[in-house]
């Protein structure tokens, strides 16, 4: 399938404003462009430039946020949970805004930094093995 200028629109607007993408051959990435917001800063150029050179060819699947759920076992959904209670209670909400953005969605975009941080925290906890996470948010 390979890339395509929407997959790439969302993944720079996560760190820089932009006006358009472009993807005219979805399997060569030196043909893809974009175009920054005028109120873009360097460092946030920089960042959309680095996107176009690191971003998978091959985008993940938007999946509908129930059936994200369900991909979940009992066992590992229960630990996540636990996790952020734990958080919660600590003082510390950034996981649990993490999870309840994504959840809060009619649908979960696993190309978004959202969900691939909270795929690395989940593995960085022992909530997932990374093979399980593959799977899941992929």
């Amino acid at each position: 399938m390979g890339m395509d200028s929407g997959t790439l629109y969302i993944a720079i607007a996560e760190v820089c404003p932009v006006i358009s993408t472009s993807v005219p051959d979805p399997d060569n990435r030196q043909t893809w462009t974009w175009e920054p917001d005028g109120s873009a800063s360097q460092a946030q150029i920089d960042a959309g430039n680095n996107v176009i050179q690191t971003i998978a060819m091959e985008p993940l699947g938007i999946v509908k946020t129930p059936d994200f759920i369900q991909r979940f076992t009992d066992a590992e959904y229960l630990l996540l949970k636990q996790k952020y209670e734990t958080e919660i209670t600590g003082g510390d909400a950034s996981s649990a805004r993490r999870w309840d953005t994504i959840l809060a969605a009619d649908q979960v975009d696993m190309n978004t930094g959202n969900a691939q941080s909270l795929k690395a925290d989940m593995v960085a906890d022992g909530i997932l093995s990374q093979e399980r996470a593959d799977e899941i948010f992929s």
